[in-house]
């Protein structure tokens, strides 16, 4: 049995464009308070063009840091758990629209390279639509692989990219009750 760590400070990226986009962000914040996820800080939300495939509904992203004493492959199987309880189907075709999605982006410290799980998420850096709301709650941490803030790597993608992300909401978008 292993030992439980203390508690770790970890960045999601949540996304959504079928059906009603913001419940669904909303309804993925709560299961994940139920699975010992606890969240601290929420992004704006922002719509976003699709990234991959194009030919889809536009996006709602907003990202989140929350504290857990969860690892990291617990944590993503809680994320699992949860897409598919919200109705996400697994298929092959990546990219593709989603009720749901849960990303885990950043574990400040961690670099985790596992065939299921790989930390800082591998495109983080790559994707206008998950930095620009993860440098609005936290611009400083800094990419362990790359070695830059997470401001500084947002401020080098594309203008045209990051001006398509369109926030349309304040971080009111979700409030504990």
């Amino acid at each position: 049995m292993s030992e439980r760590q203390s508690s770790q400070e970890i960045y999601l990226g949540l996304g959504s464009n079928l059906g009603n986009r913001l419940d669904n962000l909303r309804t993925a914040v709560k299961c994940l308070e139920i699975h010992h996820i606890h969240t601290k800080l929420f992004s704006s939300l922002y719509e976003t063009p699709p990234w991959g495939y194009i030919e889809q509904p536009q996006f709602l992203n907003a990202a989140i840091s929350a504290t857990t004493d969860l690892s990291a492959h617990e944590i993503l199987t809680k994320v699992k758990v949860i897409e598919s309880q919200m109705g996400r189907t697994e298929n092959n075709k990546r990219w593709q629209e989603r009720l749901i999605d849960i990303d885990i982006l950043l574990m400040p410290g961690q670099i985790i390279n596992s065939t299921e799980l790989q930390v800082p998420h591998s495109y983080l850096h790559e994707r206008s639509f998950v930095l620009v709301p993860l440098a609005e709650i936290s611009p400083d941490p800094i990419h362990p692989q790359i070695g830059l803030r997470i401001e500084s790597l947002r401020d080098l993608r594309p203008l045209t990219e990051r001006q398509s992300i369109k926030k349309i909401s304040d971080r009111e978008w979700f409030t504990k009750n």
